[in-house]
C-alpha cells in the first residue's frame, strides 16, 4: 500500500517553493521505465489578486486536477478525479462572499464577468476592442470553453466564468498565465 502522506508533503514543499520564488507556474515530467508517464503541473497566481492555486496531476490514464479560486473571500474548491476508468468531479463555493466583480491592481484593474450575465453583443463588444491577449481566440468560442480572459490595451483584464463549471476557469487561468510569463514587460507595468 502507498502512502499518500509523502505525496501531500511533496505538494507542500514544491507549492511553498514556488510562492517563494514567485513562479507563476511549473511542470514536472517523469517517465520510469517501466511504468505510465507522469505530468504535474502547479500554477499560482502572479498578480496579487485574485489568488488560486490549481494543481493537475496526470499518471498514465488516471488524473487529479484540484483548483481553489479566491480562498479568502468566495473561497471555490473544485476537484476532479479519474482513476481506473471511474470520474468523479465537483466543486464548492465554501465562502460566504460571491467573487468579487473588480480586483484593484496598482496600474490596472481586474473584472470579473459571470456569462450568463453576458450577452452575445456584450461578448462580441469586449473582443472588438483593442486586444494584448484574449482566450480563447474568439467571442464564439467562449460557450464551449466556459470561461475567457481578456487583455484590453488599455490594461484592462475581464475574466468570465461559469457558476456551472468553475473547473473551466482554471484552464482560462492556466492560458492567462502562460501570457504573463511570456510577457514580462506587460508584466512589470502593472506594478
Amino acid at each position: 500500500m502507498i502512502s499518500s502522506r509523502p505525496a501531500g508533503l511533496a505538494i507542500l514543499i514544491v507549492l511553498s517553493a514556488l510562492r517563494q520564488a514567485d513562479a507563476a507556474c511549473m511542470t514536472l515530467d517523469r517517465e520510469v521505465t517501466p511504468g505510465p508517464f507522469e505530468t504535474i503541473y502547479i500554477c499560482r497566481n502572479t498578480l496579487t489578486k485574485p489568488v488560486y492555486t490549481i494543481v493537475r496531476h496526470y499518471v498514465g490514464d488516471d488524473s487529479f486536477n484540484m483548483f481553489n479560486f479566491d480562498p479568502m473571500g468566495a473561497n471555490i474548491v473544485c476537484t476532479d478525479y479519474e482513476l481506473a476508468g471511474r470520474k468523479l468531479a465537483e466543486c464548492r463555493k465554501a465562502g460566504l462572499r460571491p467573487i468579487a466583480s473588480n480586483y484593484k491592481l496598482k496600474k490596472a484593474k481586474l473584472e470579473t464577468r459571470l456569462l450568463s450575465a453576458m450577452n452575445r453583443a456584450q461578448r462580441d463588444s469586449l473582443y472588438q476592442t483593442r486586444t494584448l491577449f484574449a482566450y480563447p481566440d474568439t467571442a464564439e468560442a467562449i460557450d464551449l470553453e466556459q470561461c475567457f480572459v481578456h487583455i484590453a490595451e488599455d490594461r484592462g483584464i475581464t475574466l468570465g466564468y461559469s457558476r456551472e463549471n468553475y473547473m473551466a476557469l482554471s484552464t482560462c487561468l492556466i492560458r492567462f498565465e502562460g501570457y504573463l510569463k511570456r510577457n514580462k514587460k506587460f508584466l512589470l507595468s502593472l506594478y
